[in-house]
């Protein structure tokens, strides 16, 4: 029989879908590696222009996310997939263009790092959008599980690759390779099939008008755990940038991490949400995606106290405790939330669905890095971990504590509309 990952491979659209969302996660990874090389290295730009490689990177899609979902719901996930990658390639490779004949400008750096961003967006939102027209609804959680461990998989592997491509050429010629990555997104893109299973999958879920707000929000009134669901991700994702972007200047300045420590704290995380992923269809079947939900998300929320309990002793042990309790919860959280949203509502408004949860996120993180470094400038670095990791640990539970009091009966979903 094979494991249901095996199984899942054998089938020659899905494995199509797997393998691009890998090569799209590899090309983000080489990007992420490199744009801030050549701004730091090359170009010499301060503190405030290099962070704002990471702004320019979600704003955009925060921006565009809604439009996205709108055109996923319409247009097929290879026309979408495509335009996007040619994009890409073309403002990817522009780079080393540019670096052969002159100083590339920081204006084509933020452009690429928008461009980057976007595409990860859409990307996201197609293939929620797209998943549920091509595999059946019981093996939907397995489906989901599979393309996060392609992307665990490319979180692991990128940034290494990244950086030896980066250090072997240069940060402006590493960017062939992330150019080369999305041309096979592309090759790989144009054969998945026009058309899908809508028709047959739509049978028992929610499907509504959704052209204004008002109709989005009149579903979100109707779906209190789908709006919990999505205020949740949006503080997991807050308070987790903002602990994320002090994490670097915490483990070296405060701890006083060696670069080899560092990363392998790093590489827990990706370790450990890739062991969910290729548990997650297992874990929701036995537990229950409610159960899930709710119980992963109080983890991940919890287990961001252990970044300052990090400066009581063992620093080493106790990030690497968290990187893999955070990794391990939000991947199963993400692969259950996006399993709910496909189960409960038909593919014609999917992907405005998903692009509501993806513009949140892409709005969270900045805001929470920046402010977390604004709070670290006042209160001190310790102090600023301290006091995010209790607001985003005491946000999410007191969330999840409100599930529990208001779906009970929901604990039993059996995949049916409430």
């Amino acid at each position: 029989m094979g494991t249901p990952y095996e199984q899942w491979f054998r089938e020659p659209v899905l494995r199509q879908i797997a393998a691009t969302q890998l090569f799209v996660s590899f090309a983000a990874q080489i990007c992420a590696v490199a744009l801030p090389t050549i701004a730091i290295r090359s170009l010499g730009v301060g503190p405030i222009a290099a962070a704002a490689l990471i702004a320019v990177e979600f704003l955009p899609a925060a921006l565009l996310s809604p439009w996205i979902g709108g055109r996923a719901d319409v247009v097929s996930a290879r026309v979408m997939i495509v335009s996007c990658g040619i994009g890409t390639a073309v403002a990817v490779g522009a780079v080393p263009l540019t670096a052969a004949s002159t100083t590339v400008p920081i204006a084509l750096l933020y452009v690429v790092a928008s461009i980057v961003g976007v595409s990860l967006a859409l990307n996201d939102v197609v293939v929620q959008r797209y998943l549920p027209t091509v595999t059946t609804t019981k093996r939907l959680d397995n489906a989901n599980g599979a393309i996060s461990a392609v992307r665990s998989i490319a979180q692991l592997g990128g940034p290494a690759i990244g950086g030896m491509v980066v250090g072997f050429v240069g940060g402006s010629y590493a960017l062939c390779a992330a150019a080369a990555a999305t041309v096979c997104v592309i090759l790989l893109a144009v054969r998945l099939p026009l058309v899908g299973l809508d028709s047959e999958n739509s049978h028992g879920r929610v499907d509504a008008p959704l052209s204004t707000v008002k109709d989005l929000v009149r579903i979100l009134k109707a779906d209190r755990f789908l709006t919990r669901m999505l205020v949740t991700g949006a503080g997991l994702n807050l308070f987790g940038s903002a602990l994320g972007g002090l994490y670097a200047f915490y483990a070296y300045r405060s701890l006083g991490l060696s670069s080899i420590a560092f990363g392998v704290t790093l590489a827990a995380f990706s370790a450990a949400a890739l062991v969910a992923a290729s548990v997650a269809g297992r874990i929701i079947g036995v537990v229950g995606p409610e159960r899930v939900v709710v119980l992963a998300s109080v983890t991940a929320g919890t287990s961001l106290l252990l970044i300052p309990a990090a400066s009581i002793g063992w620093p080493v042990a106790v990030l690497v405790l968290y990187q893999c309790l955070f990794g391990f919860a939000a991947t199963l959280w993400t692969i259950s939330s996006v399993g709910y949203r496909q189960r409960r509502y038909a593919p014609s408004i999917l992907g405005r669905i998903a692009a509501v949860n993806r513009s949140l996120i892409c709005i969270a993180v900045p805001v929470g890095a920046i402010g977390g470094g604004a709070l670290a400038s006042y209160a001190g670095v310790v102090n600023a971990c301290l006091l995010a990791a209790s607001l985003g640990a005491a946000f999410v539970t007191i969330a999840a504590i409100g599930w529990g009091r208001s779906f009970r009966g929901l604990m039993t979903w059996n995949g049916q509309p409430a």
